[in-house]
C-alpha cells in the first residue's frame, strides 16, 4: 500500500471493464509513450493483492482517474468499492475523465456522478482528437495537436495550467483489524496531546462526559445491495472521508449527566418510564433537548460539543469493520455487545455493561436510538462525502442511529437508521455527543 507521505507517482488511474483489456493496454502504452505515467491493474496490481487493499494505493498515488466505457459498458465502477474510490477522487478535487472507447454505444449509460463531467469521445473517427483531449484532462496542459481539430493547420500553445492541490491523504480503514485501528487511535490521541479517553472539566467544578478520540480516516458508509435485510434508505453506499480526528462520547448521555443540566438550567426533569435514572441512558429527550444540552455543556467547558453527524456516527460505530455488524459473529453474537428484544427485559439498561467496539465505544447498538444532526432523506443520493451533516432544511425529521431495546438482533446492523420529528420525545430515544471536527 502506498505511503500517503510520499509524492504522487502516477498521472492517471485507468478504470475499465476487463473485457476491454486489449484496447485499454494499447491506450495505456500510447499514454506512456507521451510521458504519462499510468496506473493500470495489469501493470501495478500485485497477484493475490485484493482490490480493497489496492484502493488506498490508487487514491494516494494517482493525480487523476479516467473511467473507460467500452462495448460492454462501465465495468467495475458499478462495484460499490470502486464507486466509493471515484467519490474520493471527486472529494480531493482531482480530475475524473469519462472516456468513450471505440465501439461504445451511442448513448452509454453512466452512473449519475459521472454525468456531470465532460466526456472524452474516442469512438470511431474521433480516436486522435479524443486521445489528445484525454492528455489535456490528465495534465491540465492543452496539447498543440488539438489545434488541428479545433482549427485545422493552426497549432495552439497555451500557458501551463496549475494542477489542483489534492486533499491530504488519510488512511482508508474499511476492513482494518482491531489492533490496527487501535494503533491509529493511539497515534491520533498522541498528536492531539490527549489520552484516548478524556473528560473536560465543567465550570461547576465537576467533570463532563467521558470522550474517546476517533482518528481521521475514510470508510464506506451505508450497506451494499447484497446485505441481508437491507433497506433502500441505507444506500447507495459511498466513500466518506473524515479529514480530521474528533472525539465521541464513550457512552450515551446518562440521566445523571442530563439531570445536572436540568437542575442548573431550571428545566423540568424528563421521565424515566419507571426504569431508573443514574447511569441509564437519558430518554424522553427531543432532538432540540439534545441540542440544548450540547450548547450548555459547551458553555461549561469552553469547548464545542454537538450532536454527531450521521457519517461520524457510522464511522465511529464501525471502528474499521466492513461487516454488517461491528462485532464478529453477526446477529448470533449480539448479546455480547447490545441490549435488544431478547435480553433487555423491555427496558433500558445501565450503560457500559456490554463489550465495546474497537474504538472503545459502548452501546453503539441497541439500548436507545441516538439522535444525530442530519435531516432525514430517503436515500444517500447526493449525500456529503466529507463527514459533514446533511442538513438541507427541507425536513423537520432528524436521523437517529443504533437501534433500541425492543428491536431484533438482525436490525442492529451498522447501516440501520431511523427518523423522528425534532420535537418528539420517547422512551426509545437518547443521544451521545461529539467534540471537534468538522
Amino acid at each position: 500500500m502506498a505511503d500517503p507521505t510520499q509524492p504522487i507517482t502516477f498521472d492517471v488511474f485507468l478504470s475499465h471493464n476487463s473485457k476491454d483489456k486489449p484496447a485499454v493496454i494499447a491506450l495505456a502504452q500510447r499514454l506512456q509513450a507521451h510521458g504519462i505515467k499510468v496506473w493500470l491493474d495489469a501493470w501495478e496490481l500485485r497477484p493475490g493483492h485484493p482490490w480493497q487493499e489496492a484502493l488506498q494505493e490508487i487514491i494516494t498515488s494517482s493525480r487523476s482517474a479516467a473511467i473507460l466505457v467500452g462495448v460492454e459498458g462501465i465495468g467495475p465502477w458499478e462495484d460499490a468499492e470502486m464507486s466509493a474510490c471515484l467519490d474520493e477522487f471527486v472529494y480531493r478535487k482531482m480530475p475524473v475523465i469519462p472516456l468513450l472507447l471505440p465501439g461504445c454505444p451511442k448513448t452509454p449509460e453512466l452512473p449519475m456522478l459521472l454525468r456531470r463531467f465532460t466526456w472524452v469521445d474516442c469512438r470511431d473517427g474521433k480516436e486522435e482528437e479524443g486521445f489528445y483531449r484525454l492528455i489535456w484532462g490528465i495534465t491540465g496542459n492543452k496539447p498543440p495537436q488539438l489545434g488541428d481539430f479545433i482549427n485545422p493547420g493552426m497549432s495552439i500553445t497555451p500557458p501551463p495550467q496549475p494542477r489542483p492541490e489534492p486533499v491530504p491523504a488519510v488512511p482508508y480503514i474499511h476492513g482494518w483489524p482491531a489492533d490496527k485501528v487501535q494503533a491509529l487511535q493511539q497515534q491520533a490521541a498522541k498528536a492531539l496531546g490527549k489520552p484516548v479517553v478524556f473528560r473536560d472539566r465543567l465550570s461547576l467544578g465537576c467533570e463532563g462526559p467521558e470522550m474517546v478520540v476517533i482518528p481521521a480516516g475514510s470508510f464506506i458508509m451505508g450497506s451494499p445491495n447484497s446485505e441481508p435485510n437491507r433497506e433502500e434508505n441505507e444506500g447507495p453506499n459511498h466513500f466518506v472521508t473524515h479529514a480530521k480526528p474528533f472525539a465521541m462520547g464513550k457512552y450515551a448521555v446518562t440521566f445523571e449527566e442530563y439531570d445536572l443540566f436540568c437542575i442548573v438550567t431550571q428545566r423540568s426533569p424528563v421521565d424515566d418510564a419507571g426504569w431508573g435514572r443514574g447511569r441509564r441512558p437519558v430518554i424522553n429527550v427531543s432532538w432540540l433537548d439534545a441540542i440544548a444540552y450540547a450548547e450548555w455543556l459547551s458553555t461549561q467547558t469552553g469547548q464545542t460539543y454537538r450532536l454527531p453527524t450521521e457519517a461520524e456516527w457510522e464511522y465511529a460505530a464501525r471502528a474499521g469493520t466492513d461487516t454488517a455488524w461491528f462485532w464478529p459473529g453477526g446477529a448470533q453474537k449480539a448479546a455480547d455487545y447490545a441490549w435488544y428484544e431478547d435480553n433487555s427485559d423491555g427496558k433500558t439498561q445501565i450503560v457500559g455493561q456490554k463489550q465495546p467496539n474497537a474504538f472503545g465505544l459502548y452501546d453503539m447498538a441497541g439500548n436507545v436510538w441516538e439522535w444525530v444532526q442530519d435531516t432525514w432523506h430517503e436515500n444517500y443520493q447526493a449525500a456529503p462525502i466529507d463527514g459533514s451533516a446533511w442538513d438541507d432544511g427541507n425536513s423537520n425529521y432528524r436521523v437517529c442511529r443504533g437501534g433500541a431495546r425492543y428491536i431484533r438482533s438482525d436490525d442492529l446492523r451498522c447501516a440501520v437508521h431511523s427518523r423522528g420529528h425534532l420535537y418528539y420525545r420517547g422512551g426509545d430515544l437518547g443521544f451521545r455527543l461529539v467534540l471537534g471536527s468538522p
